[in-house]
């Protein structure tokens, strides 16, 4: 038997957001500014603009199906900042993880081949050893398909970039963090944080 220690669990959601034209002007709509490889939101905090409140409601329909249903936290898990990603043709999202975040979630709105890498943050063994075939538990790096309309969930540690975007339409994503409010090991007075 084989247990997966330590692993670093990316939820993908079944069910996709319908992206229609409308949708899409109102995400066209925000001033953005260039952000490494690509262009980001001068706002941080798009999903609480009155136009975003369906996307805001699926994402957290989301947040709180991998906190609760996969991840058995009671702990309140809020989303603290959001933003939106513009990426050209010819344009990538640089590697990233997210600090003072627990849980980081993207939401593609358009384009076409998305492929978001996620990097091992330190190897599993000391050595460069020959795998037959190299699994999720094995890579040193995971390339994860992403629809337009689908939610991915992960911890926000987890290093990530998006390749470079070779279509002429442009990729949209949203992006978020989150943070845990209330109490912390509450069951030890000296170690409680609030």
């Amino acid at each position: 038997m084989i247990e997966p220690l330590f692993s670093s669990p990316v939820y993908m959601s079944d069910d996709l957001l319908p992206v229609d034209e409308g949708m899409l002007e109102r995400v066209n709509s925000f001033k953005s500014h260039p952000n490494y490889s690509n262009m980001i939101t001068d706002s941080y905090d798009v999903l609480n603009d009155d136009k975003m409140s369906d996307i805001r409601h699926f994402c957290i329909k989301h947040l709180n199906a991998y906190v609760r249903d996969f991840l058995k936290c009671k702990n309140e898990i809020y989303i603290t900042t959001s933003w939106l990603n513009y990426t050209q043709k010819g344009q990538s999202h640089h590697l990233h993880n997210h600090p003072n975040s627990l849980i980081s979630g993207v939401l593609y709105l358009s384009g076409q081949n998305i492929n978001i890498t996620f990097m091992r943050s330190h190897p599993l063994f000391c050595l460069n050893l020959d795998y037959e075939r190299v699994g999720n538990v094995t890579a040193e790096r995971w390339n994860q398909d992403s629809f337009v309309g689908q939610i991915l969930l992960f911890p926000s540690s987890l290093i990530h970039l998006v390749e470079g975007n070779f279509s002429d339409e442009v990729r949209i994503s949203l992006s978020f963090n989150t943070f845990v409010k209330g109490g912390l090991n509450n069951t030890t007075n000296r170690l409680e944080l609030k």
